[in-house]
Order: structure tokens, then C-alpha cells, then sequence
């Protein structure tokens, strides 16, 4: 904005004689460049050119062709030929457009930031900036959704954000984060100066990118952004069905946090979000839900409870507790002299430790990792048991391990280490090492 001002004020400033011929050759040369733009236009409409050749030829004109281009994008009109002589306009049909926006693609894009930077500083009409969305969304980058919300933002708090642009807007940014993720950052500081309409179609645009940092940076604005809770955590849960494991502590403290609630709507959306997100530090809290007045929330935490330890305990509060309790007591008295005796033990020992290990679920993470630790591979008897504790944990922190474990010799280690990758993961892959290779959840 203080760019533009000052380029006004420049603007009305006195010029000296070189400057004015220097804007005069620009004003020729732009000139110029919009004839070939309606030349190039005519000759294509009429069988010439494809659509990806003209847009070469288009982008060929240089920065002095963007006004053009952006003129004729924004009418759906041009003049050429005999037409322009009669005063007529063409519209412009789906293959020019397509090639319009995709020379915007290749043209210098500083002159292309430059001309919709202008028009943002400006009162254009609503059309206009339609326009400039798509060009943004065609090819802009992570610094442009700065652009993007100077665009659709209404200049105070008392004008509503129309659809049409509160949809261009979600599409341009979410076109930007396809090729920046790191422009997540930014799209997430942005929220803090978007208007409502604008600040839901940002969270959605960031739970729609192809980015791991799309958890955290949803969480982030958790606590920032009033009046979107519900939506951020109705997109953390939507997100956290298929979120690597174990999620980063950071995103599940964030939600976990709102288990304590007296909203009910955000209580019911943290609820279902901790059981996506398997949060298993979510467990205490998840039982006192489940003794809720609300038949929905008791229903919610049941099926998260579920879902969080794979346990098919029905709605009986008093089970899950003492199932907790059995749990934490087990952990604080058993587990550290347990899981010495998987490093140290006996092989009868080892055996029984791991059948023990395998019916936990509290701490299914450092459990799979105390099994990983002490992997044997000499003996394929402890091998089969452990690739079964490590299916039965559900831990994707094994699946590595587990994976190597498919070229075992043995083909009882093998088909152990393949039935584990399938009950955590959840697919149905073949035993083939290769095609479970990459997977990590």
C-alpha cells in the first residue's frame, strides 16, 4: 500500500522532458504490444495457433503485453481484424482463455505482480479483481497471498465478502500452497488480518494442502484466530484419519486442550478430533466425557475411545476405567522391570514379556519401541512373537523394521511381519517388501 502511494505521489510530482519521453516510448510500446496481443488472438480464433502455442507467441510480447492481456482476461472480449474496423468485440472463447492465463504463466512475473499490485491499491470493481485471483492462481507464489488478501478484503468491517470472491480467494491460495508449502506460514499469519468469510476459506486452504505442516499449522491458529475453533478442529479431525503416527505432541496438546470446554459444540469437535488424531494422552479426559449428560458427547467419546486403543469395550464407564487404571498401574510398578527383560531375559522370559506388552495400549509408542530395541533375530521364535506384539501395538513406528522383516528367511517371521504391517497400517498390500516400502503410517 505505501509502495502504491508513493508511486501516486511520484506521479503528480513534476517530471523532467527525458522522463516524459521515456514514459512516452513505454505508453508506445504497450501500445504496440495490445495489437499484437488482438492480432495474435484474431489469427488463433480463426484455425490458427493451439492454445499452448499461443500462449508462447503471447508471452513472447514481454511485460508491455500484461496490461493487454490482463484487459482482455478481465472483459472476456477483444477486437481484431475486420471486427475491430466495425466497432464489433469477440468474446473470448475457452481456448483463448486458456492460453490468455497460461502466457500469464510465462510472462516476466514482476511486471505481472506489479500490474495486479496496482489494481489492489486501486477501487477496481469486483470483476476485476476476479480477474487478478485467477491470474494469482495461475501463477503466483508464496508472497503474492499478501496479494491475494489485499484483493478480496473489504476495506472495513462493516462490508461482507461475497462468495465469488471469498471463493476465487480459497482458490488462488490454495493454488499458491500447491506449489509453495512453505507459504503456510504466511497463509496462517494472514488469518489474523482476514475478515471472517476470508479467515474460513484460509483454514481451508490450509487443510486442504498437500503439506505435513498442515497439522501444526492449523493448532497454531487454534489459539490465535477467535471464532474459527470449531472449524480448525473440524479439519484437524477431518485430517487426522490419515496423519502419520505418532502426531507431533505440539498439534495434540492444542486440541487436547479443549476437552476441558463449557462450549459444547467445541467439546463435541475436540472429542472426535483426539480420537482422529489417536491422542492417547487424551485417554482421562475422554473418560469423563464419556459420563456426560449429552448423549451425543458420551456416544463421541465412546467412539474415540475405541478408535484411540483399538479396545471394543461398549459404553460402561466403569470398564474403561478400570481398564485405565489396570493400564497406569501396570506402567508405574511392571513396565520398566518388563521391558529390562526383553534386553536381558531368558527366552522363556522374553516370550511372555512380549505376550504381556502386547495386550497394552497407554503407552503403545514407547512400547513399540522397547520391542524394536531388542529385536531378535537369531531365534525365529521370539521373531514371529514380536513382529505379532508389534501388529498387536499398532505402533507405526515398527513399520520400518517390519518391512525388512518380510525378506526373513523364515517364512513364519515373513508372514508375521506382513499380517503386522497390514493391522497397522490398515492396507492390504501384498507381501512384496517393495511395495510397502515408503509407507510410514
Amino acid at each position: 500500500m505505501l509502495a502504491w502511494a508513493l508511486c501516486l505521489a511520484a506521479g503528480l510530482a513534476p517530471r523532467p522532458a527525458a522522463a516524459l519521453e521515456r514514459d512516452a516510448r513505454g505508453q508506445e510500446a504497450v501500445s504496440g504490444a495490445a495489437e499484437e496481443v488482438a492480432r495474435l488472438l484474431g489469427e488463433a480464433r480463426e484455425g490458427g495457433a493451439s492454445a499452448e502455442a499461443l500462449a508462447r507467441q503471447l508471452a513472447a510480447l514481454g511485460s508491455e503485453a500484461v496490461p493487454a492481456l490482463f484487459k482482455v482476461l478481465d472483459e472476456g472480449r477483444f477486437s481484431a481484424g475486420q471486427e475491430a474496423e466495425r466497432g464489433w468485440r469477440i468474446t473470448l472463447d475457452p481456448k483463448l482463455e486458456e492460453a490468455v492465463l497460461a502466457a500469464f504463466e510465462r510472462l516476466p512475473w514482476a511486471a505481472v505482480r506489479a500490474h495486479v499490485a496496482e489494481l489492489a491499491a486501486s477501487e477496481a470493481p469486483e470483476r476485476t479483481k476476479l480477474t487478478a485471483l485467477c491470474v494469482l492462481a495461475a501463477a503466483g507464489e508464496g508472497r503474492d497471498l499478501d496479494l491475494c488478501l489485499l484483493l478480496a478484503n473489504p476495506p472495513d468491517d462493516t462490508t461482507t465478502v461475497g462468495l465469488p470472491l471469498r471463493r476465487a480467494f480459497e482458490e488462488a491460495a490454495s493454488a499458491i500452497l500447491g506449489r509453495d508449502e512453505r507459504a503456510i506460514w504466511r497463509l496462517q499469519d494472514l488469518a489474523l488480518e482476514a475478515r471472517p468469510g476470508l479467515q474460513y476459506a484460509i483454514v481451508r486452504s490450509i487443510a486442504g494442502a498437500a503439506s505435513p505442516d498442515a497439522l501444526v499449522a492449523l493448532a497454531r491458529l487454534l489459539s490465535r484466530a477467535s471464532g474459527l475453533e470449531a472449524l480448525i478442529l473440524a479439519e484437524l479431525s477431518r485430517l487426522g484419519a490419515s496423519a502419520p503416527r505418532p502426531v507431533d505432541e505440539y498439534v495434540l496438546s492444542s486440541v487436547r486442550d479443549y476437552l476441558g470446554s463449557g462450549d459444547p459444540e467445541l467439546l463435541h469437535q475436540a472429542v472426535l478430533a483426539v480420537g482422529r488424531l489417536e491422542d492417547l494422552a487424551a485417554v482421562p479426559r475422554l473418560l469423563d466425557v464419556l459420563e456426560a449428560d449429552e448423549p451425543r458427547l458420551r456416544q463421541s467419546a465412546l467412539r474415540s475411545l475405541q478408535a484411540v486403543t483399538h479396545l471394543p469395550f461398549r459404553g460402561d464407564p466403569e470398564r474403561w476405567r478400570a481398564w485405565y487404571n489396570n493400564e497406569v498401574d501396570w506402567w508405574d510398578r511392571e513396565a520398566s522391570i518388563q521391558l529390562a527383560l526383553l534386553r536381558d531375559g531368558e527366552e522363556a522370559e522374553v516370550a511372555r514379556t512380549l505376550l504381556a506388552v502386547a495386550r497394552k495400549r497407554l503407552h503403545r509408542h514407547e512400547l513399540a519401541r522397547s520391542v524394536l530395541g531388542s529385536m531378535p533375530r537369531a531365534n525365529p521364535d521370539l521373531s514371529r512373537i514380536a513382529c505379532a506384539t508389534l501388529g498387536a501395538l499398532r505402533s507405526p513406528l515398527a513399520i520400518p523394521e517390519l518391512v525388512s522383516r518380510l525378506e526373513d528367511p523364515d517364512e513364519g517371521v515373513s508372514g508375521a511381519a506382513w499380517n503386522a504391517l497390514r493391522r497397522i497400517t490398515g492396507r492390504t498390500l501384498g507381501p512384496d517388501p517393495a511395495l510397502w516400502r515408503g509407507i510410514d503410517s
